[in-house]
């Protein structure tokens, strides 16, 4: 089963306390959520309560990154986080749902953290190498002292999903972009760029990979609920 995107949502704000991940119109149950949130520079975060953390780094200088997951149910809504202040810092987040991923291992590979980078307009993701064909490598992309004043630019032959810039504290930018890697093997985005981006810019890059729902997972799930036995009723008349 093929991975597609769905949809998503983001927000910004100046060194807000609280704030919410929302879901995208058009989401469904199995849909994968994974939500992401950039600080310029490091806090105190405390996670939504029904997200599994994937990761939660800081580097004074150069921002935080909070990122998890959720394979969404009936009934969900927004999740709400909080922080500790942080005068003038700009903070960036947002939620990217995708359908058709592994709802059981969702990730295909164990990634790197979050890594922080320095003095370039051109943030790199860090290459990945997936283990299964029709793997969606998602490439990561917070800059901590820019907001494009522009459309972010994503890797090349990358869709964007979350492009967000705000001047609201001392300025900030995220970019979300994913691909389609139909062959399973080495991966390396390439850089994200956007206007108003400069040489002395510092913040965060990040590469992941989800892994698609399997023919084979599908119809074994189709099988198993077609073997579930049928209990017969039976009627008794008396006369």
């Amino acid at each position: 089963m093929a991975i597609t995107y769905v949809g998503s949502t983001s927000n910004s704000g100046n060194n807000p306390l609280t704030g919410d991940f929302t879901l995208p119109g058009g989401w469904a149950v199995n849909d994968v959520a994974i939500a992401l949130w950039f600080k310029i520079e490091p806090a105190v975060f405390t996670a939504p309560l029904g997200l599994t953390q994937r990761h939660d780094v800081s580097t004074a200088g150069r921002g935080q990154v909070y990122a998890a997951h959720r394979v969404l149910q009936s009934g969900d809504t927004t999740f709400a986080w909080a922080a500790t202040t942080v005068t003038n810092a700009t903070t960036l987040w947002g939620a990217v749902v995708y359908r058709g991923v592994d709802t059981v291992t969702p990730f295909d590979l164990t990634e790197a953290a979050p890594a922080a980078y320095a003095n370039t307009a051109t943030p790199n993701p860090p290459a990945v190498t997936t283990v299964t064909n029709g793997a969606f490598v998602i490439a990561i992309a917070g800059d901590n002292k820019e907001a494009a004043t522009a459309a972010i630019t994503p890797p090349t032959n990358y869709t964007i999903a979350i492009d967000i810039a705000s001047t609201a504290g001392d300025d900030g930018s995220l970019g979300v972009a994913h691909r389609e890697i139909t062959t399973a093997g080495l991966e390396d985005p390439g850089t994200f760029s956007a206007t108003g981006w400069a040489a002395a810019d510092d913040g965060y890059v990040w590469t992941f990979a989800l892994r698609p729902a399997s023919a084979v997972s599908d119809a074994q799930e189709w099988m198993n609920r077609s073997s579930i036995p049928q209990r017969r009723i039976v009627r008794h008349v008396s006369y």
